[in-house]
Formats: C-alpha cells, structure tokens, sequence
C-alpha cells in the first residue's frame, strides 16, 4: 500500500507537524511504501515553475485561496496519479491546504484519514479560546460566534474563517471526503461527538516519539543544577503569561526555548528577571538533549491541550512533567504524576 501523508509545514517545531514525521517513520519502519508532503513543498514546486506569476496570484486571491486553493488540487491530482496513491493521511487542518487536499484525494478514490490535533472541525477559530483568551464554546450555538465574538482579534481575518468553516462545512463535508478521523486524545473525540454526535467514524491514537538517542547521558533529576524547562510555541493558548507570573520573584530557575507572538514580551520579561532566562529556539534534534538537563519540564497551557508532544519527548527522557489538567493532559498522568 502506498500511503501520502500531507502536513502544513514539516519542518515546523510544532506538535502537529513533529507527529506527521513520527508517522512517516514510523510507517516507512513498518515496510510501507510512505510519501510525506507539506504546503511549502507544493508551493516550491509551483515557485520553481512560475516565479513572481505564481508569487503574485496568492497575493491577489490570498482569501480565496484560503478557503481553496487551486495549486493544491491540480499538483495533488497529478502527484496522486503518477505515484498511485493508495491512501493518505491528513495531519492537522489548515486553511489553503485542506480543503483541496480533501477534493482532490476524493477525485482520485483515494480514502482519507485525518489526524485530529486541534479543533478546526467545530471552532472556525481552531482552539475553543475566545478572543481574550479564555475557553469558550460558544459556536454550538452557530459557527457565526467567531465573528460576533471577534475570536480572532481581526474582524476581516474572523470573517475569512468563518467563510472558510462555512463553505467546508456545505461542500466538503465529513462524511463525504473523510474515511476515518484519528483523534489523539479520548478528551477531543469525545468533544468532537458533542458537537457531531457519535456518527463519525474514528479511533483514538496517542502521539509517539521514536526511541531517543542523547548525544550526552541522561543525568539524575536529583543531580541537575537546572530546574524547570518549558520548550514550545510563545502564545497565549500556552499559558506562557501565567508562568512568568507565577515564577517571577521566586527562586526557581525557568529556562524557555521557542518562537511565537510573545516573544519580545518573553525577552523582556527575561532581562527583567534574575531566574528566568529565554534561549530562543532550538533545532529539532536538540530537544531531547535539552529536556535531559532539566529536573523537570512545564506545560502551562490553558487551552485544551490534545496529546503534547512536548510531554512524551520530555518523559522520553526521563523528565518528569508539571502541567495543567486542560483537554487530554490527564490522560498522560498516572496517580496524578506525569
């Protein structure tokens, strides 16, 4: 069986995209024939062919494109048909991507399976968070919420999302263009049926890392000079604001790593501080590597967290965990320990 998996961005240091090479993997270990394809390989592709033309049309048609793109259909129909795509498996749902990917694997009688790392599905605004920040359900009453409610901060970009929910929702629906969803924590598949009911069709698979290989030896916890890690996106759905709060002023010693929209705050806050420091971002085969030194990693994320990542690598390691309880994060605890 010859099996595509498409992503947004591969190279990203993001759960998502971290999981989408994990199934590569994992998959081509397995003896299966495995593609992997992200949005900025298909636009390589088209750059590389057309140039400024190509460049200047995303521009121009930018929201459309947003809601479908038509590089994506006509590069996704012939890829399928030169490689005899048997079946593939769509890594997180993203505006540009998604919904041509669906339409044009549906062309090809390619099934596909989604992988579930957020919740676009049923928040337009992708993370049940309201535009201060706090969790909201509001779109059960109508996906319209996302515009009155402003959840995007951006009127015309909560308008495009919207736009784009709408359209998926009448013309690419999920019984229709999706064979199996494959959720990643009991705490989305159950909120997904809440909004959905239980006709979908899906599993649940938590996320894995592969075995981890450390260029140094994992030392004691009781041994390490560094206290507490965090490793991540720079967001508000992260909780980074409660955690300088909350180790401000203290005497543990916070270490961050990442990229993000709070970044200069984090920086400033950092330079501010005598026990928190900010290191910027890491390469991907230094993470497992940084969450050894550490006696601990945080996860202080205040939206409904999934299956992070970020907490199998640091247990991968021997790093225990400090998280909130939101979404799936309890499902990783064992007698309250992470």
């Amino acid at each position: 069986m010859r099996v595509l998996i498409l992503a947004n961005d591969i190279e990203a240091l993001g759960g998502a995209s971290v999981a989408a090479v994990n199934y590569y993997n994992l998959l081509g270990a397995a003896n299966f024939d495995v593609d992997i394809l992200d949005y900025n390989s298909i636009s390589r592709h088209y750059t590389s062919r057309y140039g400024l033309f190509y460049k200047i049309s995303n521009w121009i048609f930018a929201p459309l494109f947003y809601v479908f793109n038509p590089y994506v259909y006509f590069f996704l129909r012939a890829y399928v048909a030169e490689k005899k795509v048997d079946h593939s498996i769509l890594h997180l749902y993203v505006g540009g991507l998604s919904n041509s990917a669906k339409a044009a694997l549906y062309k090809s009688n390619v099934k596909v399976s989604h992988v579930v790392h957020d919740y676009r599905q049923i928040c337009p605004a992708n993370a049940l968070l309201d535009a201060s920040g706090k969790r909201c359900e509001m779109c059960r009453k109508g996906i319209y919420q996302v515009v009155a409610r402003n959840c995007k901060n951006n009127f015309f970009i909560s308008l495009m999302v919207y736009f784009e929910a709408l359209i998926r929702k009448n013309f690419f629906s999920s019984s229709k263009f999706i064979f199996r969803y494959i959720f990643v924590s009991e705490f989305a598949k159950n909120k997904h049926i809440e909004f959905f009911g239980d006709s979908i069709r899906s599993s649940v698979v938590y996320n894995a890392t592969p075995k981890p290989t450390l260029s140094k030896d994992v030392r004691s916890v009781y041994d390490s000079e560094l206290d507490i890690v965090f490793i991540g996106r720079l967001s508000d759905e992260k909780g980074i604001l409660e955690l300088l709060d909350a180790v401000s002023g203290t005497d543990i010693r916070l270490d961050l790593f990442g990229r993000g929209p709070l970044e200069q705050l984090v920086k400033c806050r950092a330079k501010s501080s005598s026990n928190i420091r900010f290191n910027g971002a890491l390469e991907r085969s230094e993470v497992l590597d940084v969450f050894a030194k550490y006696k601990f990693s945080v996860v202080a994320s205040n939206w409904y967290e999934n299956n992070p990542i970020s907490v199998i690598e640091s247990l991968s390691v021997g790093t225990p965990v400090i998280s909130t309880g939101f979404g799936g994060l309890p499902e990783m605890a064992v007698d309250r320990r992470l």
